[in-house]
């Protein structure tokens, strides 16, 4: 029984990021359904004294904990990879991330006012770039929404960044559209000359001379280009005087050529963050930029 008890401590220990647990429901299979917030965990258990055990090992692993049995000790060593990644102390959010892999995270544990919630998102996050948070809820009335900006890909030539925005009222998690499939449905890129792009949105059309670009744009040079490209360097910001979210699409022409950008504007519309205006803009072209409107 005392080894139990030690068990039993343990899980406590574990679950110090209070994340909150249900169990509902139980069969004559001896499983048992756990959900943690929305992710289910099904466990085996037993049951002494009127008391629920559940083994320690498959529950600790199912949230991304090691379980190391010491044989000469007698000793059950857990060890949780759930790190500290950013907060916003004055309104009580916390970030914690965990299953780790290459320096980079699988999940994410957002707690706010004590109430946690864990989040799968598709793709592995940096760890070694900070994520940064956005509290944007006074703007909207009683809908109090987290902007969690994650570097997702970085390296030479590539920098992409990824947005969730949590409503944290109920943890519920808005869709928000990918800019670059934003740009593909309202803009257009054409090569015409082996110097030269076309940039079309909408109605307005924009040339762009390689050879003008300056120099601290693109340091390489090409006597002509072939393809024309976007999506490498992807990022986001909040713009807190007028309330909106911008994705900033770097357009590059092969090989490794800049030739400008383009900026996705998302605005708080029905109950949603939908793209409500698209630019594309350039340190050579004539206008200062090209732009239209998606939604009022």
């Amino acid at each position: 029984m005392g080894k139990t008890c030690r068990i039993i401590l343990a899980a406590v220990v574990f679950l110090v990021v209070c994340l909150k647990i249900a169990v509902t429901t139980m069969n004559a299979m001896q499983h048992i359904v756990i959900f943690i917030d929305e992710k289910q965990i099904v466990c085996d258990y037993t049951i002494v004294n009127d008391r629920i055990y559940i083994p320690l090992r498959q529950f600790a692993e199912t949230m991304g904990a090691e379980v190391i049995w010491d044989e000469e000790n007698h000793v059950v060593n857990v060890k949780n990879n759930i790190k500290f990644a950013a907060s916003i102390p004055e309104e009580g959010i916390y970030m914690y991330t965990f299953n780790e892999e290459n320096n980079c995270f699988k999940n994410v544990i957002v707690s706010f006012n004590g109430t946690s919630k864990v989040f799968e998102w598709d793709g592995l996050q940096a760890m070694y770039v900070s994520p940064q948070l956005y509290y944007i809820g006074s703007y909207h009335g009683n809908n109090k929404t987290l902007a969690i900006i994650l570097t997702k890909d970085r390296g030479t030539g590539v920098c992409r960044q990824d947005i969730h925005l949590i409503n944290m009222e109920n943890f519920f998690e808005y869709i928000i559209d990918d800019p670059q499939a934003v740009i593909v449905d309202n803009a257009v890129m054409t090569v015409t000359t082996p110097s030269e792009v076309e940039v079309k949105i909408g109605n307005d059309i924009v040339i762009v001379d390689i050879a003008k670009v300056p120099f601290e744009y693109s340091a390489l040079y090409p006597d002509e280009i072939t393809t024309i490209y976007s999506g490498n360097h992807v990022s986001y910001e909040f713009i807190e005087a007028t309330n909106t979210i911008i994705a900033t699409t770097v357009v590059e022409a092969s090989p490794l050529k800049y030739i400008g950008n383009f900026s996705v504007f998302y605005s708080f519309i029905d109950g949603q963050y939908i793209a409500s205006r698209i630019e594309f803009s350039s340190p050579v072209i004539t206008v200062d930029k090209l732009s239209k409107t998606l939604r009022d």
